[in-house]
């Protein structure tokens, strides 16, 4: 399989533009956002929030559907909506063999939505049953693995690194630290940040060949 990955389009409809722009120019079989799919807007209330998050959600299902080539996103921590049921496009609803979704993340400051502690983040993981060929689709990287902030802290998953080390998925591919977008691996597992920087409307993101492992960064 042939996957564009991408992640932390946070609402923005320049970068929306760019992954459509982007997969008109390179042929793939797929695409996946990692989370953080809506905006932080300035609202008055919570509901205002909800609501607006719930307009970006819908655009962007709308540009999912414009594309090429089968695509799904999954939620972040910054989402703090829920997929609608029955939502053609949201990954945890489909039974893909190969994509896994997870989007809990470890503990964060900003006690954001979908933070979970290790203990839980753990339980969540062994029910993925990943295996050798599949890609697990997160939002968080793993502890020690394109996760280092700008403070020079590492504040990826380390639930989520034990269990790359003891499963060792084909992939891993996630967001969630903007500054870390790169590519890394455990043993023998490929781990892909794909974040964008939405702050200066950079679309990034890797094409990633599962036969060979293999892997080209995309930046727009």
């Amino acid at each position: 399989m042939r996957l564009f990955v991408t992640s932390d389009l946070h609402g923005s409809p320049v970068l929306g533009e760019k992954l459509a722009s982007v997969l008109a120019d390179i042929p793939v079989d797929a695409a996946v956002v990692c989370g953080d799919v809506t905006g932080q807007h300035r609202t008055r209330t919570a509901n205002e929030l909800l609501q607006r998050q719930r307009e970006d959600l819908q655009a962007l299902r709308a540009l999912l559907a414009s594309l090429p080539c089968p695509a799904w996103y999954i939620l972040g921590n910054m989402d703090f909506i829920e997929a609608e049921p029955g939502d053609p496009y949201y990954l945890p609803f489909q039974q893909h063999p190969q994509l896994l979704a997870f989007e809990l993340v470890n503990r964060t400051p900003f006690r954001s939505h979908r933070e979970a502690s290790f203990q839980r983040l753990q339980q969540e993981l062994w029910k993925l049953e990943a295996g050798p060929h599949s890609i697990v689709v997160a939002h968080a990287p793993p502890f020690r693995a394109v996760d280092l902030t700008t403070g020079g802290q590492h504040a990826g998953s380390l639930a989520a690194r034990q269990y790359i080390e003891r499963v060792q998925p084909l992939a891993w591919c996630c967001g969630h630290i903007h500054e870390a977008y790169g590519a890394d691996v455990i043993g023998s597992t490929l781990v892909l940040n794909a974040a964008c920087d939405p702050r200066r409307q950079r679309l990034r993101g890797f094409v990633l060949d599962t036969p060979g492992r293999t892997w080209e960064a995309i930046e727009r």
